[in-house]
């Protein structure tokens, strides 16, 4: 066994300013944990407001709002939700673009007690009417519109369909049969309600999973579990009071909600928002703002590194950088560190339903490329034979399972879900393929279990086989899936979106890299993937497809 241990309005930015924003089976175990500072979002914005109130907690290319403002608006709001007979532990939905609202809704809802369920933003009827019934949402605020996605149609349709009507709170403007959230911020600022106590054991939000299968699950996270992983990577990559954090990841997802938002309220330091992620704005945010942490995802990192405009900024700001994601490629990571540049990179690794990250390196970690690092404080990591369940030993591949009580509490109204993914003895079962070196540190071997394919008695993973194809000049994008097969039981398939190349060009890339057994034997063009509403390609959906003869075959 290795162990590893006064309310003012929102202000507007100055128009100058605009131009942004033999081997025994192992398992890898945290250090003991120390006690977080906060251990919910209500105590570290308090503390913060008190010793530095006119410091901007949140800053977007058109307005920014200080620690001391965000506590009285979150408060006010508060209260008028109370005020409104609403009641703790009483779940409130909120869709919305990333904005300084988003914020004021999250902290409201925290500090009146009550649970935030925030909805992904590229939702449809369906996946909306189905969200806010199975949540049993009370109310839900949204903005009117985003770009193309007009939310006060799709929120009228979904709250007409779904089971509980939930009261209609409109973030900006006015609507009918709507409240505006302007007006209840202005009612609750006279408020002389109470607000209740809040712990750190209590739910702080429903964090839906979008999955690539079936409806999505509700992963109950807790005040404590959001507020410790935030500090911990904070602590581990040494970022504090006077950094400027920028991110790409919507506010409703984990790696903002659990990391990005908690570990800015923790240590005081300066969130730099952007609404949508847009690689020139992202740009000029960071050199308007000398921004010093930037956290993103493959894709983003991999825009912005390719982006023939990004030597016109200046970057240089830019200390520390992070990227979650199985499909992390270290040679992208050291490209962008030398290049973009960003003078340590990390890639980590976490999920919902673990409250954020569970391991990340230390920003001078040598192996920070190849490695997602050893476990935060508090998180036990170990890698489970996808047949047996058998702990298996040192960099052998399996199914990465961790345990933690700062992991989700369970999935909302699912219990069946729950004790699939949750074992009686606490490992949740995350469904990621990786390895535990020597040295207690996570490689992610790319690829989810469900997406292996077993070709007669072989186990492929499909990650490898598409960093392969990805290599090649003329593929922009591919994706990896099992067919069905009368004599292996199943076969490789491979579905690129791609310039001019042959299947036997493709096949050819991948036989001096792969086994033979792993090379696809069938190949589809397309030019659009069916994805999940967060963007996850949908393989089934693709296996599918292709067995229904609906995708071009590759000649």
């Amino acid at each position: 066994m290795i162990e590893q241990g006064s309310a003012g309005d929102l202000r507007p930015v100055p128009t100058q300013d605009r131009q942004l924003i033999s081997i025994m089976p192992v398992k890898t175990m945290s250090q003991p944990e120390k006690k977080a500072a906060f251990d919910t979002s209500v105590k570290a914005l308090a503390a913060i407001a008190e010793s530095h109130p006119n410091k901007d907690a949140f800053a977007f290319p058109a307005e920014a709002i200080s620690f001391r403002d965000l506590n009285d608006k979150s408060t006010a709001l508060a209260k008028a939700l109370l005020d409104l007979g609403f009641k703790p532990k009483e779940n409130i939905a909120l869709l919305a673009q990333n904005s300084i609202h988003w914020l004021i809704v999250q902290l409201a809802v925290a500090k009146a007690g009550m649970v935030l369920v925030p909805l992904n933003t590229y939702y449809k009827v369906e996946d909306l009417t189905y969200a806010l019934s199975h949540s049993q949402a009370r109310a839900i605020f949204f903005t009117s519109a985003f770009r193309t996605n007009r939310y006060l149609e799709l929120v009228r349709e979904a709250t007409k369909q779904s089971k509980n009507n939930p009261t209609k709170i409109i973030i900006g403007g006015r609507a009918e049969q709507c409240l505006s959230i302007d007006d209840l911020i202005a009612q609750g600022a006279t408020s002389s309600t109470a607000l209740p106590s809040v712990e750190g054991t209590d739910n702080a939000a429903i964090i839906y999973t979008s999955g690539t299968t079936g409806f999505p699950k509700g992963a109950m996270l807790t005040h404590e579990g959001v507020m410790a992983n935030g500090r911990s990577i904070f602590l581990r990559l040494k970022i504090g009071f006077d950094d400027r954090i920028t991110s790409i990841v919507p506010m409703f997802h984990a790696a903002s909600f659990c990391v990005g938002i908690s570990g800015c309220l923790t240590v005081g330091a300066t969130f730099l928002g952007i609404e949508a992620f847009d690689p020139v704005e992202m740009f000029e945010i960071i050199q308007r703002h000398r921004a010093t942490v930037h956290i993103a995802v493959p894709t983003s990192l991999r825009m912005m590194l390719e982006h023939p405009r990004r030597r016109e900024f200046d970057l240089s700001s830019l200390r520390v950088g992070t990227c979650g994601g199985a499909d992390v490629e270290p040679d992208m990571l050291r490209r962008c560190e030398a290049e973009f540049p960003i003078p340590s990179m990390v890639q980590g690794y976490g999920l919902t339903e673990s409250s954020g990250l569970a391991c990340c390196p230390e920003a001078d970690d040598p192996s920070r490329f190849e490695a997602a690092g050893l476990p935060l404080p508090g998180y036990s990591i170990r890698v489970a034979d996808p047949e047996n369940g058998a702990i298996l030993g040192h960099d052998a591949i399996g199914e990465v399972q961790i345990k933690s009580h700062l992991i989700m509490r369970g999935y909302f109204a699912n219990d069946e879900e729950t004790r699939k993914t949750i074992d009686a003895d606490g490992w949740l079962k995350t469904g990621d393929l990786g390895q535990i070196r020597p040295d207690g540190k996570l490689v992610l071997a790319g690829g989810r279990l469900k997406d292996m394919i077993i070709r007669g008695g072989e186990n492929i993973y499909p990650a490898e086989v598409e960093r392969i194809l990805f290599l090649h000049p003329a593929v922009t994008e591919v994706a990896v899936f099992g067919v069905k097969d009368e004599h292996f039981g199943e076969i490789v398939a491979a579905a690129v979106k791609c310039a001019n190349v042959t299947a036997a060009e493709l096949s050819d890339h991948c036989a001096s890299r792969i086994a033979k057994y792993k090379i696809p034997t069938r190949y589809f063009r397309t030019e659009v993937f069916p994805l999940t509403p967060s963007g996850k390609i949908r393989k089934v959906a693709l296996k599918e497809m292709a067995t229904d003869g609906k995708l071009d075959v590759l000649a």
